[in-house]
C-alpha cells in the first residue's frame, strides 16, 4: 500500500524510508499478535506513551497523567517518550521511572542563560532540533518495539507520530483548542479582534479536525469536550474518562494552621487563561475584596509569569511564588481557593486538588464546566464579579462555612474523583481498543 501511494502521487515525498519501515513493522507486529486465528488481546500489556509535556506533581496540569502512569503501572508495562522544558525537571523523569520499564527524555532548551542571550535563534533552532529527535525517537520505538498500544497525551504530540488509525492507539485531549479559540471569538470586540479570532478558530478547526484522524481513538476528559468533539470536529465516537485525583496524597492536615483572610490562586502561565483569569481577577474582583476587608492577602503560585501579571505584586498583600516543592503546604494555609477563569475549555485540575485538601473553592461557572459539583454544596459558583466578591468575602468571615464546604467537596471528591476510577476507565478503554 505504501509503495502504491508512493508510485501514483504526485508529490515528491509520500513517506520517509524510516517512516515506511516503521508502519510496515508495526502492521505486522498488530497482524500477528491481534487479526492471526481471530484471536484478539485480553489487555495491553506494554503501552508506548507520548507525552509533550513531562508529567509531573507540581503546579500544572499534568499531574493528572502521574496518576495515570501510577494507576496503569500494576498491570501495564510503560514506555514513556516525554519533552522536558529545562534539565532542571530531571527529578520528575527519576520519580516516574518507578513506575515505568523506561522513561526518556528530550530537552527543549538545553542552552544555557548567557547562549539564550547571545544569540537570537538558539531558542528557535533548540525547539526544532528537540521535534526532529521526539519524531526520530517515537519511530525508533514503533519500528524495534513490541507494543501492545499507543497512547498520546496532549493534542500537539500527534505531530511526531506515524498514522495509526487502524492499530492500537488513542488520544486523550486534554483541550479543545477549537472550542477554546470559538469562544474566544464569540467574545471579541471591534472589527480587526474579530477577525484576527475568526482565522485563528478556522485555521485551529481545520488543523485539529486532520490530525484527530491519526489515531484510533480520541479520549475526552469533559462531557462538553466530547460533544464539541463529535458534534463540531465530527470525530467518530470520542470516549469520555472523568479526571482523578489521588486523595490519598491531597488530604486536609488535621490541626494545621490556616491563615485568615488569604486566598490562593495556581496555574501555569504559558497556558493563556490562567493569564487571562488573573488579569480579570486583579483587575475587577481584587480591588472590591481589599475594600471589604483590606488585610485580605493572595498567594500566586505558577511557573512562568508575565510581567504584566507580575505587576500587580505588592509588598505583604499580593505574593507570587513561581515553583514549590510540595503544593499541600500552600493549599491548607490558604482560607480560600480562587478560580477565575473566563476562557478556554476543558478540565481544571486544580479544583480537585483543593477540593481533595477541604479547601473552600470559588470558582466561576466556566471553571466548573464539566463537573457535577453544585453551587453551595461543594463550592461556589459566581456567575458575575459581584457574585465572585460576595462569595469571596462571605467566606473570608464566616470559617465555619468554609469548613462546611471542604468536607462536603472533599466526600465528593473521594467518591466520584479518585484515581482508581481514572485507572478503571482507561483500562476499560484500551480494552475496547481491541474488539
Amino acid at each position: 500500500r505504501i509503495l502504491w501511494n508512493r508510485l501514483k502521487s504526485k508529490k515528491l515525498i509520500q513517506l520517509t524510508d524510516e517512516e515506511a519501515l516503521a508502519a510496515i513493522d508495526y502492521w505486522f507486529l498488530y497482524r500477528h499478535k491481534y487479526l492471526l486465528n481471530g484471536r484478539e488481546a485480553v489487555s495491553p500489556r506494554k503501552i508506548l506513551m507520548v507525552s509533550k509535556r513531562l508529567p509531573k506533581l507540581g503546579v500544572d496540569g499534568s499531574w493528572i497523567l502521574v496518576n495515570l502512569i501510577k494507576g496503569l503501572s500494576s498491570n501495564c508495562e510503560i514506555t514513556l517518550l516525554s519533552f522536558m522544558e529545562t534539565e532542571e525537571e530531571k527529578s520528575h523523569a527519576t520519580y516516574l521511572q518507578q513506575f515505568c520499564k523506561e522513561v526518556k527524555t528530550i530537552t527543549l532548551y538545553p542552552y544555557s542563560n548567557e547562549l539564550k542571550s547571545s544569540f537570537l535563534f538558539s531558542k528557535l533552532f533548540a525547539v526544532v532540533n528537540s521535534f526532529l529527535l521526539m519524531r526520530k525517537e517515537v519511530l525508533n520505538q514503533l519500528k524495534n518495539g513490541d507494543y501492545d498500544l499507543v497512547q498520546c497525551e496532549y493534542l500537539h504530540t500527534l505531530n511526531f507520530i506515524p498514522n495509526l488509525n487502524r492499530f492500537p492507539s488513542l488520544l486523550t485531549h486534554h483541550e479543545v483548542l477549537s472550542l477554546a479559540h470559538e469562544r474566544n471569538f464569540r467574545a471579541a470586540r471591534g472589527v480587526v479582534q474579530s477577525i484576527s479570532r475568526f482565522l485563528k478558530w478556522r485555521v485551529t478547526r481545520v488543523y485539529e479536525k486532520r490530525i484527530c484522524r491519526k489515531v484510533k481513538s480520541i479520549v475526552a476528559l469533559s462531557p462538553v469536550d466530547q460533544d464539541y468533539l463529535e458534534s463540531r470536529l465530527k470525530v467518530k465516537h470520542p470516549q469520555l474518562a472523568h479526571s482523578g485525583v489521588d486523595t490519598k496524597f491531597f488530604r486536609p492536615c488535621a490541626g494545621c494552621p490556616e491563615n485568615p483572610n488569604s486566598l490562593i490562586f495556581v496555574g501555569y502561565f504559558k497556558h493563556p487563561p490562567n493569564v487571562e483569569a488573573l488579569q480579570f481577577f486583579f483587575r475587577d474582583i481584587w480591588p472590591e475584596v481589599t475594600s471589604a476587608i483590606p488585610e485580605a492577602t493572595i498567594t500566586i503560585i505558577g511557573r512562568f509569569p508575565p510581567p504584566e501579571i507580575l505587576a500587580y505584586s505588592q509588598r505583604d498583600s499580593v505574593t507570587f511564588t513561581e515553583f514549590v516543592p510540595d503544593l499541600r503546604p500552600f493549599l491548607q494555609q490558604h482560607a480560600i481557593f480562587i478560580v477565575p477563569i473566563i476562557s478556554g475549555a476543558g478540565l481544571r485540575g486544580k479544583i480537585l486538588e483543593a477540593l481533595a485538601m477541604g479547601k473552600a473553592v470559588v470558582a466561576t461557572r466556566l471553571s466548573v464546566e464539566g463537573y457535577p459539583f453544585k453551587h453551595g454544596r461543594e463550592l461556589m459558583i459566581a456567575d458575575s464579579v459581584e457574585d465572585f466578591v460576595h462569595h469571596t468575602v462571605a467566606l473570608l468571615k464566616d470559617p465555619a462555612r468554609r469548613s462546611e464546604l471542604g468536607r462536603c467537596g472533599r466526600a465528593r471528591v473521594e467518591a466520584e474523583f479518585g484515581v482508581a476510577r481514572l485507572t478503571q476507565a482507561y483500562e476499560r478503554l484500551h480494552q475496547e481498543l481491541f474488539r
